[in-house]
C-alpha cells in the first residue's frame, strides 16, 4: 500500500474501493489511519501522470465553462493585492491561463507551469503568456523570487503535494503567500456514501453524485499540517467560490445552476456562524504565509 504523503504512515482505512477490484488489499480511496489524510492508496509517479496531461483535448470549452473559472478567479483579486511587492507570480496547473491573464490585467509579471500541450498554445495565443511544462521541483526558480505562488485545483493531482509545497516554499519571499483551491473531504468523504448507499435502491441516482476524488483530498486540518510542516505559518482556510462546470465541453445544466449558488449560501452561513469551526463545503480556498526573518 502507498506510504501516506503527509505523515508515512503504511496504515490506512478503505473509504472506497475500484470498481470492479480484486485486488487484495483493495485499491481505491483510503484515509490514513495516523492523521487523516484522504488519498488513492495507487501509487503515481509523474512520469506516469504528465504524459496523461500532456495529451488532454479540449475540442471546444463551453462559455458556461469559461465563465465559472473566471469568476471563481476574480474571488482572489483582493488576496493578490495584499501580498503584491515584486510583482511576480507563480500559478501552477495554469491551464488555459485564465487566471494568469487576470494578473497579467492587474499589472503581475506572471510565470505559469503547465503540462497540457494544448492549454500551452491556447495561453500563448489568446493572451500572450509563455507557460512552462516542467515538473515545479525541476523548474529551479531563484529562492524568494515569487510574491505569491497559487495552486487551483491542481495540488490534490499532484503525486507528492508535499514535495510542491516545499518547493513553493522556498521560490516564496519572506512574507509571500500559496493560495491554494482543492475539494474538501469533509464534504466529498459523506456525500459520496451518501450516494453510494442511495445507489442500491437505484442506480440512476448516481448520475447526480458530483463528488471529486483526486490523488488526494484534503480538509482544514491536513492541509494546515502541511503547509506548516512545509515551512508556512498563518494558515487560514475558508469556504472556496463554487463553481460546478465538471464538463469543459457543454453548458451548465438548470439544475446545478439552481444547486450552486444555494448550497454556496447554505455552506458559507454554517461556516459564519460556527466562527469558521465547521467547513461542509465542497471547496476550500487556503492562504499561508513564508515567515518574516526573526517571527515565528
Amino acid at each position: 500500500m502507498t506510504s501516506c504523503n503527509l505523515c508515512g504512515s503504511h496504515h490506512a482505512h478503505l473509504l472506497f474501493a475500484n470498481d470492479a477490484d480484486t485486488m487484495s488489499p483493495p485499491e481505491g480511496i483510503v484515509q490514513c489511519a495516523n492523521c487523516g489524510l484522504v488519498y488513492d492508496n495507487l501509487h503515481v509517479s509523474n512520469p506516469t501522470i504528465i504524459p496523461q496531461y500532456e495529451n488532454r483535448k479540449y475540442d471546444h470549452l463551453s462559455q458556461d465553462w469559461i465563465d465559472g473559472r473566471q469568476a471563481v478567479f476574480q474571488c482572489y483579486r483582493n488576496l493578490l493585492t495584499t501580498f503584491q511587492k515584486q510583482n511576480r507570480i507563480l500559478d501552477v496547473g495554469a491551464g488555459h491561463g485564465f487566471f494568469l491573464a487576470m494578473c497579467q490585467e492587474m499589472g503581475w509579471e506572471c510565470h505559469g507551469i503547465e503540462p497540457s500541450n494544448e492549454c500551452r498554445r491556447f495561453a500563448a495565443d489568446r493572451f500572450h503568456i509563455e507557460l512552462g511544462s516542467h515538473v515545479l521541483e525541476d523548474v529551479k526558480y531563484k529562492d524568494g523570487y515569487f510574491d505569491v505562488v497559487t495552486f487551483f485545483n491542481v495540488l490534490d493531482q499532484l503525486p507528492d503535494p508535499t514535495s510542491a509545497l516545499r518547493e513553493a516554499s522556498r521560490i516564496l519571499r519572506p512574507g509571500g503567500a500559496v493560495i491554494i483551491r482543492c475539494a474538501n473531504a469533509r464534504f466529498h468523504v459523506p456525500v459520496k456514501k451518501t450516494f453510494l448507499a442511495l445507489s442500491t435502491i437505484s442506480q440512476k441516482i448516481r448520475n447526480f453524485d458530483q463528488t471529486v476524488f483526486h490523488l488526494y483530498a484534503f480538509d482544514k486540518r491536513t492541509i494546515a499540517r502541511m503547509l506548516t510542516e512545509a515551512n508556512f505559518n498563518n494558515v487560514t482556510v475558508f469556504p472556496g467560490t463554487l463553481s460546478w462546470t465538471a464538463s469543459h465541453d457543454s453548458p451548465i445544466g438548470s439544475l446545478k445552476k439552481l444547486l450552486t449558488p444555494l448550497i454556496g449560501v447554505l455552506t458559507g452561513s454554517v461556516y459564519r456562524l460556527t466562527l469558521g469551526n465547521i467547513l461542509l463545503t465542497p471547496s476550500l480556498t487556503v492562504v499561508a504565509t513564508i515567515p518574516m526573518p526573526g517571527k515565528n
